[in-house]
């Protein structure tokens, strides 16, 4: 599933990936902001709580004062929030760690863009597909 910002120049991407032992997921943001350009992709991400971002997201469908959060390994998580004037905002972090050196090292893109509030029912359903994965 894709979901794209408002302006179509930034976008998530999260495609079920199925490696025969266990299930994960591709987690992929891309952001254009004109004067920065920044790209992430984690090729083994896991979501804690589908079930209940689900129940939550379903909810958020029609009452924007809930917060529905899905929350993934090494930190990284995508949000729902309701804002001013009816918009609404995919707010992410999507994360990673590295193991190679002294220390284990952390990284992260985090971001947020304006979606249009139309395809909240199509991503409630592509959710749903994915759920079934996870």
């Amino acid at each position: 599933m894709k979901v794209v910002s408002i302006d179509n120049k930034n976008s998530i991407t999260l495609e079920h990936k199925d490696n025969g032992n266990y299930l994960s997921f591709n987690f992929e943001a891309s952001i254009n902001i004109e004067h920065g350009i920044y790209n992430a992709k984690n090729i083994d991400v896991h979501f804690l709580n589908f079930g209940e971002f689900i129940k939550e997201f379903d909810v958020f469908i029609t009452n924007r004062k809930i917060t529905p959060i899905l929350n993934g390994t090494y930190d990284s998580y995508i949000k729902f929030e309701g804002r001013k004037n009816n918009s609404i905002f995919i707010c992410f972090s999507l994360g990673d760690a590295f193991a190679g050196y002294s220390e284990t090292v952390h990284f992260s893109l985090n971001g947020e863009f304006e979606i249009n509030s139309e395809f909240l029912n199509n991503m409630y359903n592509d959710f749903k597909i994915l759920e079934k994965n996870a």
